[in-house]
């Protein structure tokens, strides 16, 4: 995975787990891993497994593709409005998700 992909599933991880209200630590006793490593996951600096990426979906109640969301950049210009268009859909989304992780932990307090 180049580190750009990387960055990119560690910042959703990241903005997903405070959106949702949970800590570093608790996700990863969650996940079955020690915080440090979840830490280096968000920051970029490790490439999760599958099966980790699967349990952290899991417990932030998001589909695992979520997480591998990268960027595109177009070369010529019909493709880089595309990628604009579609990179804006996806920083909605990610809002979106966000505030429903959020609300979702209201409700459950």
């Amino acid at each position: 995975m180049n580190n750009q992909k990387q960055n990119t599933i560690g910042r959703t991880i990241r903005v997903l787990r405070a959106a949702s209200g949970i800590s570093q630590k608790d996700l990863a006793e969650r996940a079955g891993i020690k915080p440090n490593y979840l830490s280096l996951v968000e920051s970029g600096k490790r490439e999760p497994s599958v099966s980790v990426l699967r349990t952290i979906s899991q417990e932030l109640h998001v589909p695992m593709s979520f997480l591998f969301w990268e960027s595109t950049n177009g070369s010529n210009h019909a493709d880089g409005k595309q990628n604009q268009i579609v990179d804006k859909i996806k920083q909605l989304l990610l809002e979106v998700e966000s505030l429903r992780l959020a609300d979702l932990g209201k409700k459950s307090q």
